[in-house]
């Protein structure tokens, strides 16, 4: 599968998470999921994916590292607030929101031009990626 197509699943699967979580009344038993996730997929994007877009557009990548920070910051915030209501359910979101605009960003400015650029590169790093997500789960597996 392509790198791309993989990314976009993963963004499908936030999404769905984020809206499970703001419905959820058991946000301690969802939250470990979305912080797996997100951290997983950070990675990955980090690692694999932004390296190869940096040659379509390296400062987006720049914006793109600066985002994936403050989803970090969102996110610790956010298991940190777990126990106080309110402030918990702004942070979802905050964090939610800072997701959105990030993902919107790359499905709709980036994912075409890497598809269109780097298009016979985008099966081998979609096999990476997806070799590197199911070392990442494992350890999280392992971790938990």
């Amino acid at each position: 599968m392509k790198a791309t197509e993989l990314l976009r699943e993963d963004h499908e699967t936030l999404r769905e998470l984020f809206e499970r979580l703001k419905l959820s009344r058991d946000r301690e038993e969802l939250l470990p999921t979305v912080e797996k996730e997100i951290r997983i997929h950070s990675q990955v994007e980090e690692t694999l994916f932004y390296p190869a877009v940096r040659e379509v557009d390296g400062a987006w990548v720049d914006a793109a590292l600066d985002a994936h920070q403050q989803v970090e910051e969102l996110l610790e915030d956010l298991i940190d607030a777990v126990e106080e209501e309110e402030e918990f359910e702004r942070i979802v979101v905050d964090l939610e929101t800072h997701l959105n605009v990030h993902m919107d960003e790359e499905e709709g400015r980036i994912f075409p031009q890497v598809d269109e650029r780097l298009e016979e590169q985008l099966d081998e790093l979609g096999s990476q990626i997806s070799q590197m997500r199911s070392e990442l789960e494992e350890e999280w597996r392992e971790a938990a």
